[in-house]
């Protein structure tokens, strides 16, 4: 009985937390920012990199640099109520 196999079943569950309100309002601003791109076709060459990458991907690079979750409360202060809204917590600091 020594070549017996033994099995064993092991589950995990991995429990998904809530985002934080600066981590919702980037991907508020990134799905905001890729709908207005949707269907750009052709790549181009980086300047700042000399890479070349799609089109629609330099497009989103270039509206989202230097943005911060503080500007985007800032812009859109009903993102930050739908957090809450949502989410129904105060965590961290507030943005606003």
């Amino acid at each position: 009985m020594a070549d017996e196999i033994l099995v064993q079943k092991i589950q995990y569950w991995k429990q998904v937390k809530d985002p934080t309100l600066p981590q919702f309002l980037m991907r508020e601003a990134m799905k905001e920012t890729c709908s207005k791109v949707k269907g750009v076709q052709s790549t181009i060459i980086d300047k700042e990199t000399g890479r070349m990458m799609p089109r629609s991907a330099y497009k989103i690079k270039k509206k989202l640099k230097g943005t911060t979750p503080e500007k985007i409360a800032k812009e859109h202060p009903n993102w930050v109520e739908d957090y809450y809204r949502l989410y129904g917590k105060k965590s961290g600091k507030d943005l606003r």
